[in-house]
């Protein structure tokens, strides 16, 4: 069993240091163990979370982005641009400012 000076982080207690490999089992069990400046330190590594989704933010700005980006790329071409691209920029660019 792994003493209270251990998982507070403290410096080791004679017990920890000279029964460590009779403790391995358990250290196994924390998934991480490390000895700096005297002090051991045990912790439970965590998976990373799922990635989940994009912030509003980051997404209405890349949005913007793309809408620029295909406006320009319809009047280098010549052709006639969608007015619905037009309305939803001025929308986002009017509530950016704001």
């Amino acid at each position: 069993m792994i003493c209270n000076c251990t998982l507070a982080g403290t410096k080791a207690c004679e017990n920890c240091t000279s029964n460590l490999s009779n403790n391995l089992e358990q250290v196994y069990k924390w998934n991480f163990l490390t000895y700096t400046d005297g002090t051991w330190n045990i912790g439970i590594k965590h998976e990373k979370p799922p990635l989940g989704i994009m912030p509003r933010y980051i997404w209405i700005e890349k949005r913007i982005e793309d809408l620029q980006r295909a406006i320009k790329e319809y009047i280098d071409a010549g052709l006639a641009i969608h007015e619905e691209w037009v309305t939803e920029l001025n929308e986002y660019v009017n509530n950016k400012i704001k």
